[in-house]
């Protein structure tokens, strides 16, 4: 609550005194729904004392905080002064009321309920008391565009209008006379303890201690699916392990039959060369030697067509003569045909070879 507005200033800066000098009474346990589903626990300060002597003795002072519970710095999990926190003093004598902080609620984690639970907490704790209903309630003024200068537009438009929620359903009236805004309420029987109990949620001890077994087995059960977790990790890097060796094994194999084949298919390339070199020389040899037959074949014609025709005898009377043909080759022609035969061993030869090799 803002700038004070028909407030007490000596109820405001006892309040302030005793908030200082006062030793928590207790705390108590709930849990925080989050936006995204999830649960955490959180805890409230809950401070009571009676002031003693002076103009305001026997004046009622008690305060809630809240903070997180655990470890986790994303969530505020240590009590403020100043955030997260409102306090109340009761001046008996007069019958007055007076709400606080002077300067404002101010919530470090909006949107969560936290602001309606610890006001709901502290009305709760008001009617517990001995608080008549017809306790008069001091007014304050709200903060206007300064107070939330820091937040962005439409963030402080959302702010106002949630906090103007909360103060209603807390049976706070909300003005805005004379250009200013204002709240307060009639009376005290007009509060109600109101909290949304779908975000935040009392946990009384046992409902503490179930929480806190059930988060035990919960951790319990997640350490031993880490655990096993681990162990298949380490089994699939073994086998990982395992399957790159066997990789690199069949890739260095397959490069060595490669070497091997790559030196083969050279060897066999340079044989073929060699053997179609030894064919050109065969079939150049073949070609000299047809030739030379060819000259040969002719040599022997020309003569029998130059000497002279013999003439023919006369068989002997009684006598059959045998018909036998006889071809007759010089001494050159024999040579030529032997020499093409052998040509023609060694082609063969040396074409199977070929076939062979590819």
């Amino acid at each position: 609550m803002a700038s004070p507005q028909y407030r007490d200033t000596g109820l405001s800066a006892l309040a302030v005194k005793l908030e200082k000098s006062t030793v928590p009474v207790s705390e108590r346990a709930c849990i925080v729904t989050l936006p995204d589903g999830t649960s955490r626990l959180g805890a409230t300060q809950v401070t009571q004392t009676i002031h003693h002597g002076g103009e305001h003795a026997g004046a009622l002072f008690a305060r809630v905080a809240f903070r997180f519970a655990g470890d986790d710095a994303e969530y505020a999990n240590t009590y403020s002064s100043t955030l997260d926190v409102v306090w109340m003093i009761v001046d008996h004598k007069k019958g007055l009321i007076q709400f606080g902080p002077d300067d404002g609620v101010f919530i470090r984690h909006r949107g969560l309920g936290i602001g309606s639970y610890i006001l709901g907490q502290l009305i709760r704790m008001l009617h517990s008391g001995s608080t008549q209903g017809s306790y008069r309630i001091t007014t304050s003024k709200l903060p206007l565009s300064g107070a939330l200068s820091w937040l962005p537009p439409d963030e402080a438009v959302q702010n106002e209008r949630r906090l103007e929620s909360v103060l209603n359903r807390a049976g706070f009236y909300y003005s805005s006379a004379a250009g200013e805004r204002v709240i307060g309420a009639r009376k005290a029987s007009d509060l109600r303890s109101y909290w949304n109990g779908e975000k935040v949620r009392f946990l009384n001890p046992a409902q503490l201690i179930d929480t806190a077994a059930a988060a035990v087995s919960a951790c319990t059960q997640a350490q031993l699916e880490s655990a096993a977790q681990s162990q298949r990790v380490d089994d699939l890097s073994g086998q990982l392990s395992f399957a790159r060796d066997e990789v690199s094994r069949v890739t260095s194999a397959f490069e060595r039959a490669l070497s091997t084949h790559s030196t083969y298919e050279e060897a066999s390339q340079a044989r073929e060369a060699q053997l179609n070199s030894e064919i050109r020389s065969l079939n150049a040899a073949l070609a000299s030697i047809e030739h030379e037959l060819e000259v040969s074949r002719a040599a022997p014609q020309d003569g029998r067509l130059s000497s002279a025709t013999p003439p023919p005898q006369l068989a002997r009377v009684g006598s059959v003569p045998k018909s036998r043909l006889v071809i007759e080759l010089g001494q050159s022609a024999r040579t030529a045909v032997w020499a093409y035969l052998a040509a023609i061993c060694i082609l063969g030869t040396s074409a199977l070879a070929v076939v062979l090799m590819r």
